[in-house]
């Protein structure tokens, strides 16, 4: 458990909201009242499940964790999208996908082309075919750090550079 390490937490779902020794209904007080602590910096991580997708409008966050996979390309731009916002006191911000969902939509931040006739089944198929015929280079994946990034030698998260032809100095 994170309170026993030290660690303020809180988890919300759709019913409830579960602090250290607590448990309150999840309604507009509460959530207001969650997200008030969150942002003074009281509770360190939140964790949810589908509570963060719609509807929530916290500028303030930092680093968001995606544990599963996104089937819909609208969900996971929805989602990272909660993280991408801009706000003041924020430089950067980091989003962790354990789910596969970069290489199945394409990074947050790819340009896209978008049609009033698209459906998330034709984008996901353009998305498909345009690997299959490599008119989008694999990613480049930093040895050091994970940084993943279109095109460069060097990393521009670490400065990390591959060093001969072909040769990884990892």
């Amino acid at each position: 458990m994170l309170w026993k390490r030290g660690i303020s937490a809180a988890h919300i779902d759709g019913e409830k909201i579960i602090y250290q020794h607590m448990t309150v209904v999840a309604d507009r007080e509460s959530r207001a009242e969650l997200k008030r602590r969150s942002e003074a910096g009281d509770i360190e991580i939140v964790s949810n499940r589908f509570v963060m997708r719609e509807g929530v409008d916290w500028t303030h966050l930092v680093h968001s964790v995606f544990a599963c996979t996104f089937g819909g390309i609208c969900g996971y731009l929805q989602s990272g999208g909660r993280v991408l916002r801009n706000h003041p006191s924020l430089d950067h911000v980091v989003i962790q996908d354990h789910g596969g969902n970069y290489w199945r939509h394409d990074s947050l931040n790819a340009d896209r082309v978008w049609s009033l006739d698209d459906t998330e089944a034709k984008i996901a198929d353009r998305h498909a075919e345009a690997y299959r015929e490599k008119k989008e280079a694999e990613p480049i994946v930093c040895p050091k750090c994970a940084k993943v990034r279109a095109r460069g030698v060097a990393c521009p998260a670490c400065g990390f550079a591959y060093s001969g032809p072909g040769l990884c100095n990892c």
